[in-house]
């Protein structure tokens, strides 16, 4: 269903209005146009030694996460709020899942590894060669069985923000 959504928006954002199409031409040459092949989401992963996560109140987690420490990261966060709009919402009907806030979290990166992932994130997605993905951390979100989010679209959280992670 989503996808059938997501393909009616493209198929009507594809069609400029009689008033648009002027200009559109116009500007046309001025955009760099993404790639034909370009993809709804794009899926990357980091080798868990390739990246580094320390929690404020529980120190380094090792990976495979163990139980223990899963346990531990549920009891240090706090339900997870959603955007609608310009309100902040609690609704575990819509999403159900824990999370830890920025503040409490060190997260270190193999640069080199995060870069390719990236790189290669962004050709999937159909952005131009000169566009660079940047990840800033918003929180962390802990799920457990059986737990979710609703399809949704993420609110903004920075300016230009083009996807989440």
């Amino acid at each position: 269903m989503v996808e059938d959504i997501i393909s009616a928006l493209a198929s009507a954002a594809d069609k400029p209005k009689a008033s648009e199409a002027s200009n559109a031409s116009k500007s046309k040459k001025a955009k760099t146009k993404a790639a034909p092949t370009s993809s709804f989401y794009a899926l990357g992963r980091l080798a868990s030694r390739s990246i580094g996560v320390k929690v404020e109140g529980l120190g380094a987690l090792a990976f495979p996460l163990q139980a223990a420490h899963a346990d531990a990261l549920i009891k240090l966060s706090q339900p997870a709020q959603f955007g609608l709009g310009e309100r902040t919402l609690l609704d575990k009907r819509v999403r159900d899942t824990h999370e830890i806030s920025a503040d409490k979290l060190d997260v270190s990166w193999d640069q080199t590894a995060l870069d390719a992932m990236l790189d290669a994130m962004r050709v999937t997605l159909g952005l131009p060669a000169n566009a660079r993905l940047v990840p800033h951390l918003h929180n962390l979100l802990i799920y457990e069985s059986g737990q979710f989010f609703k399809p949704h679209q993420d609110s903004e959280k920075i300016d230009g923000m083009v996807a989440s992670l």
